[in-house]
């Protein structure tokens, strides 16, 4: 189980791909900045990107950082371009669009959120239900165990009544013997005399 990488790690592993494939500095602070907040929905502070990325002056992160979140901002501000609508009619346009980009960006994030508790949740009885089947598993291995020392038992018994059987068979055959040589003796001096 142990295959899948920490978040840490996976992190750690991905700036090592972006440091080889991004030499220069300021190009790696900007593609770290996007990794951390789209990614994995971390907010990227100077502090935190100085600490992944170990390279350049304090001032470098710092300055990236200013020019991603200035980027960010006017990307996702939205436009609403034509020819006959007054301008502040397609502010207003744009800030409704935006207002309901925001309230679905919301809306997915809460399903999401719901969708991971349930996955966790199941997750949580998967996990359960592994501890109770290798609980199980054990009592039936200690039964086996308790029934192979049994049977083994039984088995060495049974050998060592063969045996005795065996020399009991052995015994009976040599007293046949003495009683049947004993008897003819005795034939043979009842004829004699």
């Amino acid at each position: 189980m142990s295959d899948v990488l920490s978040p840490d790690a996976a992190l750690a592993a991905e700036i090592a791909r972006l440091k080889a494939e991004f030499p220069k500095t300021r190009e790696l602070y900007r593609e770290v900045c996007a990794l951390l907040f789209f990614r994995h929905g971390i907010t990227p502070t100077a502090n935190r990107l100085y600490q992944l990325v170990k390279r350049g002056s304090m001032g470098t992160p710092t300055a990236v950082l200013g020019e991603f979140w200035t980027e960010l901002r006017e990307k996702s501000r939205v436009r609403i371009e034509h020819p006959d609508l007054p301008t502040d009619l397609s502010a207003a346009a744009g800030e409704l669009v935006a207002t309901l980009w925001a309230r679905a960006t919301a809306s997915a994030d809460a399903a999401l959120d719901a969708l991971r508790d349930e996955v966790e949740a199941q997750r949580a009885e998967a996990q359960q239900s592994v501890v109770a089947a290798r609980d199980e598993l054990g009592r039936v291995e200690t039964a086996l165990e308790q029934r192979t020392a049994a049977l083994l038992a039984a088995q060495v018994e049974i050998r060592e009544l063969d045996r005795a059987q065996a020399e009991g068979h052995a015994q009976r055959q040599a007293l046949e013997a003495e009683l049947a040589r004993i008897q003819a003796a005795l034939a043979a001096r009842d004829r004699e005399l």
